[in-house]
């Protein structure tokens, strides 16, 4: 039976494979996502008073940022 983190790793070296094929490594990839999330303008209170508010971009892409950092 496979596990959660087998697909995680999985998946980890299948991007690697393809960003490795770009001469793109995932600290590139960070990079990019940090540019993006520091450039990001959301306006927190109409997200706030929505009945269905789904997290913030920047929360979204600063948990992303982790996950890839930590990969």
């Amino acid at each position: 039976m496979f596990t959660k983190s087998y697909f995680v790793l999985q998946i980890r070296q299948h991007a690697q494979q393809m960003l490795k094929r770009k001469g793109q490594t995932l600290e590139d990839v960070v990079k990019v996502l940090k540019v993006f999330r520091n450039n990001i303008d959301e306006d927190e209170s109409a997200a706030a008073d929505a009945e269905d508010a789904s997290p913030p971009q920047k929360e979204i892409l600063s948990g992303l940022i982790t996950f890839l950092e930590g990969c």
